[in-house]
Formats: C-alpha cells, sequence, structure tokens
C-alpha cells in the first residue's frame, strides 16, 4: 500500500524488562514502513532501556526512526504519555503499552482503514494474554462516535487508549493532554476527550492488539493502604476532571460521568470503613456531597443514600452492610 502519512507509536518504559524485547520486536517489524518510534524511558530501574538498544541494532532500518527519551525524575504513565505525545511528529499516534505487543500488519491495517474512511479513530479488536490463558476482546462496531463515547462513559466496553490510531491534531487543537502524576482512570478519561472531539470513527474488524495481563504491573501489584490511597485519589482526580470537562458541554456524557464518578467515591468511602481510616472516610464524605443528589441516588440508591446523610454514617453504614449481607 502507498504510505501517505508518519505515524507515530508512543511506549512509556518503566520495569518490562520481561517483556520489552516482544514489543519493540512488533514494533520494527511493521510492515508500515514510515514510522516514527518514541520510547520514554521514565526512569526504569531494570535493564529494559539497553534491551531496546540491543534489539535495534537487528533492525538498520528503523534505527534512524527510533529515539528514546529519558525523563530526569519518574512521572509515571500519564506523564510518560504525555512526554511522547509533545515530541511526536507523526500525522497519526499510536499508544503501545511496554508489556504488550502488536500483529505484524498492526499499522499498515489501520492506515488502510483510516484512508478508506476519513476517521480521526480508528480501534480493533484486542487478545488478552493471562498466563497461559488467553481470550478475546471484540470492538463493538459503533454506528455513531456518540454511541461510542456513551459505551465509553458507561464502561461497559473498552476505554483503553492503547491499540488505537489516533489522529494527531485531536490532541493539539483541543488542548488534550493525560494529567502528570494521576495515572489511574488515565485511559477512560483520555479516551473520551479524544472521541468527544472526534468527527468520524472506525474499526478494523480483526485481532491486532495482543494485551498481556503482567502480575508486576503497577496497577496489579499489592499496595499498602497508604499506596491504595495515592491511587484511589489519582483515579478520581481523572472522574472530577472528566466531570468539569463535560459540564456545559453535553448534558447526557455530564450525567453518565457525574453518577460514576459520585460512585467512584462511595467505592473509596467503603475502602476507607476497610481501612478503619476515619480521616480518609471524612474526606471523601464531604466529597461525594458536593455532587447533586440525583446522582448519589442513581450511584448507590435511595437507602445508602439517607444513611449516608445521617451525622454518624461512619458508624451505621458498615452496621448496614453488615446486616444486608446475612
Amino acid at each position: 500500500m502507498t504510505e501517505p502519512y508518519k505515524v507515530s507509536i508512543l511506549v512509556p518504559v518503566y520495569g518490562v524488562e520481561k517483556y520489552i524485547d516482544r514489543c519493540a520486536r512488533s514494533i520494527f517489524e511493521q510492515t508500515y514502513q514510515n514510522l516514527e518510534i518514541i520510547f520514554v524511558d521514565d526512569c526504569t530501574p531494570d535493564h529494559s532501556i539497553d534491551i531496546i538498544q540491543r534489539v535495534l541494532e537487528y533492525y538498520p532500518n528503523r534505527q534512524d526512526q527510533t529515539s528514546i527519551i529519558s525523563h530526569k525524575c519518574n512521572l509515571g504513565l500519564a506523564g510518560s504519555r504525555k512526554t511522547a505525545i509533545e515530541n511526536a511528529h507523526g500525522e497519526f499516534i499510536y499508544h503501545l503499552d511496554s508489556d504488550d505487543y502488536i500483529e505484524k500488519d498492526t499499522i499498515e491495517s489501520l492506515v488502510s482503514k483510516q484512508i478508506s474512511s476519513n476517521a480521526d479513530i480508528i480501534s480493533a479488536h484486542l487478545i488478552i494474554n493471562e498466563n497461559t490463558k488467553r481470550s478475546i476482546y471484540i470492538e463493538p462496531l459503533y454506528h455513531s462516535k456518540d454511541e461510542m463515547i456513551v459505551h465509553i462513559l458507561s464502561q461497559t466496553n473498552n476505554h483503553g487508549l492503547a491499540g488505537r490510531l489516533i489522529r494527531h491534531q485531536l490532541y493539539i487543537d483541543n488542548h488534550l493532554s493525560p494529567l502528570i502524576g494521576q495515572n489511574r482512570g488515565e485511559d477512560w478519561r483520555m479516551t473520551s476527550m479524544l472521541v468527544y472531539y472526534a468527527k468520524k470513527i472506525a474499526q478494523v474488524n480483526r485481532f491486532l492488539y495482543h494485551y498481556v495481563m503482567n502480575e508486576d504491573s503497577y496497577i496489579r501489584s499489592k499496595k499498602t493502604w497508604k499506596q491504595q490511597k495515592s491511587s484511589l485519589m489519582q483515579d478520581y482526580v481523572n472522574y472530577s476532571s472528566l466531570v468539569a470537562f463535560f459540564k456545559g458541554k453535553n448534558k447526557r456524557y455530564y450525567d453518565i460521568v457525574s453518577e460514576k464518578s459520585a460512585l467512584k467515591v462511595f467505592r473509596m468511602l467503603l475502602k476507607a470503613l476497610g481501612a478503619n481510616d476515619k480521616v480518609f472516610y471524612d474526606k471523601m464524605h464531604m466529597e461525594i456531597f458536593k455532587y447533586k443528589s440525583e446522582y448519589i441516588k442513581r450511584a448507590v440508591g435511595d437507602k445508602l443514600y439517607m444513611l449516608l446523610r445521617l451525622p454518624f454514617s461512619y458508624v451505621f453504614l458498615p452496621l448496614y452492610l453488615k446486616i444486608g449481607k446475612r
């Protein structure tokens, strides 16, 4: 096929020395030649960067296309993606997580669909790899971007950013950027905003992206309660940011996100109860009542809403939940 434009493949790198060889080879062996490949070294403590450099030696045609940008301090997934986006020059961007990998004709297939459809975002199906087990995720064939964004906001379908071909100009024209330090919930926030601004979406009816369930990843690793609180707050910052984004733009989307955000706070309340952390509970108790009662009631129901309004809900809520399990 003709290759009318450059595609920037963006890869954040941190603690993935067991996976990065396969990821890098899947990029370097793409049938689509007009690539810009950006790895962001987020102060990885292992040999991931050494492995990338060693693998790159076997692909001389990719050496001039590949750059490794090193952070001076760890900025997390969101910060790494921000750095990569700001340094990308391709007309389209493709996010790839460094423990995952792609089929050899992934970019060619996505670009071909983009050319025939003139879409701003092109998606495909996923293969999920967990140890020796494999499962699949079939991206729905959305009939409109409105249908897609409702499903993403409702969290009924995949809201991941990786694996989609995205027009770079969507980021530039609409001043979209990941929030540095807010790594949890980053995909949900960014994908929703990008789809909102897209004029057209399309899909390739093939399995092109291999998602690897990495037990050592930041999200899946075991954490202390202090670390859990930090992750929960990062997630919530992205949720509340999306609430603010849709306010005044689209009431339907705003309603969905507000309900999801209220539910997120309620779940954080339950986590605080489980950890016996009244200070964090009180903080989140104040936060949940920043939402209109209609959103809280939709998220938790009328009974729990009334219980949350009681002065001593920290005492009564666990009792109510314990009785309800009997």
